[in-house]
Formats: C-alpha cells, sequence, structure tokens
C-alpha cells in the first residue's frame, strides 16, 4: 500500500504517492538526479525559476505512479 507525501520544489509543494517503503530511497535518489541534472546543466543557464519548476514537475510526473 502506498501513500501520499509532498515534495518541495522551490516554494511549490508537488503531491507526490510513493507506492512501498522499499521504493522510497530510489525514488528519492532518481528525483534527486532530476533535480541536480535540471539545475546544472548550461543549457538551462537561461531559464526562469518557472521554466525550471515546469521542466522538473513533468519529468518527475514521468516516474511516479499515478
Amino acid at each position: 500500500m502506498g501513500y501520499l507525501s509532498w515534495l518541495s520544489i522551490g516554494k511549490s509543494l508537488v503531491p507526490v504517492v510513493v507506492p512501498a517503503a522499499a521504493e522510497a530511497s530510489t525514488l528519492a535518489r532518481v528525483i534527486s538526479a532530476i533535480l541536480f541534472l535540471d539545475l546544472a546543466a548550461s543549457v538551462n543557464a537561461g531559464s526562469t525559476i518557472p521554466e525550471l519548476l515546469a521542466s522538473i514537475r513533468t519529468q518527475i510526473a514521468a516516474i511516479l505512479p499515478h
């Protein structure tokens, strides 16, 4: 059984459903990698904060269970 949690991105809270405790650490590492890559990529240097947040939300939504 999963549980509902919240991910803080900037000033936004994004609801996430974590399917099981065993998968929580894996999902946390993947989300951390997404954040690092999006924030460190030189292609995003000119992006605004809302653009970065939208990109991060889209990528995280693609990997989280619905």
